[in-house]
């Protein structure tokens, strides 16, 4: 018998996913499971004898346990983590292919294997050291700041808030005036004016937006999307295709770096689902200091 520690998030996901039915649906398929709320008891009660982490919540509530297990230098840090996705968008999940019910993912989980996920350094950014989703200037920091006004009515309906999300975002997107950016990508100077630049560890940030395509989170390298003022058309007719439910590909320029450094004439950066205002006009350095995490994914 395997033990795992549950770490949930008891605000994520519906009536089907409580404390009791998750513990209930895990013990079903053989695992001993010790429960720890990460709204009230994060990390401290991940018992001696846990074998492997479970995630229960979004990608909010995973950054969550990543900090705590990273920075706390938590001994629980080289346990696999094992992922059962219940937020708005889930995209660290998609990411590694994992989804469906709780009871397809539980039963999956006898055959899925460990892989290295990378969790990039961020340097020069008070209120941020690490991303392991993406880094990002222009219309999605915008967009974080805009829905803000939304949260509380949109709590408790995922659907219409990823509705509400991509309406937001195209009229911010056909609005917004692109700003100057220097792009530093292993030495090389990308810099330029735009209205989108994402550092992405992940294919897919925000409500689904799926920019970088062929991101491996575990191949030590970053995705480096940049939109210019004459790409905006393009990224707007994705995000319309988005809402109309049109199965599409934006096309964008896509870099891969293991060092990028980064300062964007203006003050909104995100990190992760977290928005940073920024007091002053910086220099960010983004690198790779060996930070990874291991997650149980699906075999090849």
């Amino acid at each position: 018998m395997r033990i795992a520690t549950l770490l949930h998030n008891p605000v994520a996901g519906d009536e089907a996913h409580t404390k009791d039915k998750l513990i209930a649906l895990i013990e079903s398929r053989g695992y001993k499971c010790h429960y720890s709320s990460v709204k009230e008891q994060g990390l401290d009660l991940i018992h001696e004898d846990t074998e492997f982490i479970i995630i229960a919540g979004g990608d909010g509530t995973v950054r969550k346990v990543a900090k705590q297990l990273l920075l706390d230098k938590s001994p629980a840090s080289h346990l696999p983590i094992a992922l059962l996705p219940m937020g708005t968008a889930n995209n660290i999940a998609r990411t590694l292919g994992i989804s469906g019910e709780p009871e397809t993912i539980i039963r999956q989980w006898a055959t899925m294997q460990p892989r290295t996920i990378d969790i990039w350094d961020v340097d020069n950014l008070p209120g941020a050291r690490f991303f392991c989703e993406g880094l990002g200037f222009g219309v999605f920091p915008q967009l974080i700041a805009e829905m803000r006004h939304h949260d509380e009515e949109l709590s408790d309906s995922p659907e219409k808030r990823m509705e509400v999300a991509l309406g937001t975002l195209h009229d911010i997107t056909v609005s917004y005036k692109p700003r100057h950016c220097v792009v530093i990508a292993d030495g090389t100077d990308y810099s330029g004016d735009y209205i989108m630049v994402e550092v992405m560890n992940m294919q897919c940030i925000g409500p689904n937006l799926v920019l970088a395509y062929e991101a491996n989170p575990g191949d030590g390298y970053m995705e480096i999307v940049l939109i210019a003022e004459g790409e905006k058309d393009e990224l707007a007719r994705y995000i319309s295709d988005r809402i109309s439910g049109v199965a599409s590909f934006l096309k964008c320029k896509t870099l891969k770096a293991r060092n990028v450094k980064i300062q964007w004439e203006g003050h909104l950066v995100h990190v992760d689902d977290e928005l940073i205002e920024m007091k002053e006009i910086k220099e960010i350095s983004l690198s790779s200091e060996g930070k990874i995490l291991h997650f149980m994914v699906p075999g090849t």
